[in-house]
């Protein structure tokens, strides 16, 4: 189909819907908080459309099984969903949302959230979380932390920066490490002692001279415990350096 225009609130008047396909249109606004009241309701198809705002906290009411939001302009935080015991796949890849990611519903088989300035929960106990945010090292989240700390959005050049799944990775075909976010330098050991594929990398540079960088650093640079260079010149840094950067051994 090819609907434009908004999602209409009366929608939520009709209390025994249960699946609601509206993807792949060219709908706009904002996602009406009415279907909350929709008690019936397990399927939402939102995806490839041009919606923004928030997702209503009321759906957190629904017994939604599929929720899938991709290739919006939806934002804002997404820390309510643990009270979603029904939710089985999430999509929400390809928006603006930020902040952590609160709990997750245990209850989950797939979720996507990749190209989003999202942070992993502090813990995680279950799939997919685990699948998701294990494998995003405590360098990972410190990265994200310094890029929201300093405008990321607006750097001249942010090539990557929380979008692409790992900062850094093992090129098997050039058998080097190859930093994804721009100005990063890396090591990579793709493998441990036993010969798995591991593919742990390790910051060991941040070169991002003159590239619009506004705010502080962020304490969180402290978990990039093998950086040796910091290179920051030519930006509107402001504040002090934290005292934890002390603690990095190896920067020079």
């Amino acid at each position: 189909n090819k609907l434009t225009g908004t999602i209409p609130s009366v929608l939520g008047q009709l209390p025994a819907l249960e699946r609601l396909q509206l993807h792949e249109n060219q709908l706009n606004g904002t996602i009406p908080s009415e279907l909350g009241r929709l008690s019936k309701l397990e399927i939402l198809y939102l995806q490839v459309n041009s919606l923004t705002g928030s997702l209503p906290l009321s759906l957190a009411n629904v017994p939604l099984q599929e929720l899938t939001c991709g290739d919006n302009f939806l934002e804002g935080r997404i820390d309510w969903m643990s009270g979603m015991t029904k939710l089985e796949t999430l999509l929400l890849s390809s928006n603006k949302f930020a902040d952590v990611v609160g709990m997750w519903p245990c209850e989950l088989k797939y979720a996507s959230m990749e190209d989003n300035n999202v942070l992993c929960p502090s813990t995680c106990s279950c799939d997919p979380c685990e699948s998701y945010c294990a494998e995003k090292s405590s360098q990972t989240e410190a990265l994200a932390a310094f890029y929201q700390a300093t405008g990321g959005n607006n750097w001249f050049d942010k090539l990557n920066w929380l979008s692409a799944e790992k900062p850094c990775y093992f090129d098997e075909y050039l058998q080097e490490c190859v930093a994804s976010w721009n100005g990063l330098k890396c090591t990579c050991e793709p493998f441990d002692e036993s010969g798995q594929n591991v593919e742990e990398f390790r910051i060991k540079g941040i070169w991002l001279e003159d590239n619009n960088l506004r705010g502080t650093i962020s304490e969180e640079v402290v978990e990039l415990f093998y950086l040796t260079s910091f290179r920051l010149g030519s930006n509107q840094i402001s504040g002090s350096i934290p005292k934890v950067v002390q603690g990095l051994d190896y920067l020079q």
